[in-house]
């Protein structure tokens, strides 16, 4: 018998500010949890997943993401962060943690 590929999608709200999104590749189910401040902004993320981590996010009043870290509790290759630059509304320039990255400006 063939493996069966999954390609299906369940997303679930709670009143309080949380969203569950659940999706399935291959016979694999993942799971990823957002969270939201009082302003309605993206605050964190937990990804159950192959490489499960939590993902939290800094914005400013607009909404616009100020930072980005990541934490996988894997202390030898480091967590990923990223700071964000902006100007009138534009993003300026941007900062990464991320081996392969560097950084880079308007």
């Amino acid at each position: 018998m063939q493996a069966q590929t999954l390609h299906n999608r369940d997303t679930a709200y709670n009143p309080n500010s949380l969203f569950n999104q659940i999706f399935g590749v291959g016979n694999s189910l993942y799971t990823s949890t957002y969270s939201y401040d009082a302003n309605g902004h993206l605050k964190q993320v937990q990804i159950a997943d192959g490489r499960p981590r939590s993902v939290s996010f800094a914005s400013n009043a607009e909404g616009q993401i100020l930072s980005r870290r990541e934490a996988d509790n894997k202390t030898a290759t480091g967590d990923p962060s990223e700071f964000r630059f902006y100007l009138n509304g534009e993003t300026i320039g941007l900062i990464v943690s991320a081996p392969a990255e560097k950084c880079r400006f308007a």
